[in-house]
């Protein structure tokens, strides 16, 4: 038998991953207030150091 007449392996189909868990409004306000608290840390951090740099 040649190679490419190889019988194929029935294999399960993959589990898809976001079948069980729909993606939802809860999801996109989680990324905007990690979003905004990402921004404010960096601002805060980025005054501070503003303010401790030798003038």
């Amino acid at each position: 038998m040649p190679d490419d007449e190889q019988p194929k392996r029935d294999r399960p189909p993959a589990p898809d991953p976001l079948a069980d868990y729909p993606v939802g409004p809860d999801d996109a306000g989680n990324a905007v207030m990690a979003a905004y608290a990402f921004a404010v840390r960096g601002r805060r951090w980025l005054v501070d150091r503003i303010r401790r740099s030798p003038s």
